[in-house]
């Protein structure tokens, strides 16, 4: 059970790894469009056409590729006021109820994305107002990302539970030499 829970972690950051990168092109992209359409307005008197638009739903997939990256690295902002005063066992405890609340939200907004994305992609014809771009993909790709999102949460709250139960053992056995128990090896 448990090197099928170290190989589904591993896939999921190899996922969360590739939409990182993705993210990192898209932010390439959207600077390129705005210095492009920069250039255009302000030396040729003739922006790019179409330019807010193609940085709206480039931003779209820049969130939510980007977004997975920093739930897998923990770097999404966190106010410690009164957390950081409790143990540190504790605050892995109150850090993983935290994740498992969070991973529930995102299983609500999977479910919300889900419908719309299914409606965005039957009415291909909405989209933009002047490039005509559907928004269908976009709700997709937004979907796909909170899917991982929440896979990621749920890696951090069985990592934080484990290291909560685990506490004791692996603290003697740092100080012991010895090993920990079974169960938390």
């Amino acid at each position: 059970m448990k090197k099928m829970l170290i190989m589904a972690a591993k896939a999921v950051h190899m996922v969360s790894n590739l939409f990182a990168w993705i993210s990192a092109a898209v932010l390439f992209f959207m600077a390129s469009v705005s210095f492009v359409d920069v250039i255009g307005r302000y030396f040729f008197h003739h922006p790019l056409t179409g330019a807010q638009e193609i940085i709206e739903v480039s931003m779209s997939i820049f969130v939510y590729t980007g977004l997975v990256l920093a739930i897998k690295l923990r770097r999404c902002i966190a106010v410690p006021v009164i957390v950081e005063r409790l143990s540190p066992r504790i605050q892995l405890l109150v850090t993983a109820v935290g994740n498992a609340l969070c991973c529930g939200m995102s299983g609500l907004l999977i479910w919300q994305l889900a419908l719309s994305s299914a409606k965005q992609l039957a009415r291909s014809s909405v989209g933009t107002p002047v490039l005509k771009i559907p928004y269908g993909p976009f709700y997709a790709i937004a979907l796909v990302g909170y899917v991982l999102i929440a896979l990621e949460l749920l890696i951090l709250v069985i990592t934080d539970l484990h290291d909560f139960i685990c506490w004791n053992s692996t603290r003697n056995a740092g100080v012991t030499g010895e090993e920990g128990t079974e169960t938390c090896k």
